[in-house]
């Protein structure tokens, strides 16, 4: 047998992927309504510890954290379903891995 049958964690892998984007754009959204229409009626009721959002930098820094992490999964995705010898494009995830992390570690927080 040839393809993801003989890797049955790939799928798992795959679908935290496809969460994590998901959740992405969630935080996001959740986020810019926050920010932009801190009254609506609907997050009164909502009292997450990790949205506490007050302006645009604890929002990209959350942002970034959550892009980060979904880099991570989506390059050991990609080692997962590689077959055979790997190429060096497949550095530029880390790469951008490497400098999302530095610049986020040198930012003012």
């Amino acid at each position: 047998q040839t393809g993801t049958d003989e890797r049955p964690g790939l799928h798992i892998v795959e679908s935290l992927d496809t969460f994590l984007v998901a959740f992405v754009f969630l935080i996001m959204s959740l986020g810019f309504m926050k920010l932009f229409v801190p009254d609506f009626s609907w997050f009164k009721g909502i009292d997450l510890p990790w949205l506490k959002i007050n302006d645009f930098s604890q929002l990209k820094n959350l942002l970034w954290s959550t892009i980060l992490l979904t880099l991570v999964v989506s390059f050991s995705t990609s080692l997962l379903k590689t077959e055979g010898p790997l190429e060096y494009t497949r550095l530029i995830i880390p790469a951008s891995v490497l400098m999302f992390s530095l610049a986020l570690k040198f930012l003012p927080h």
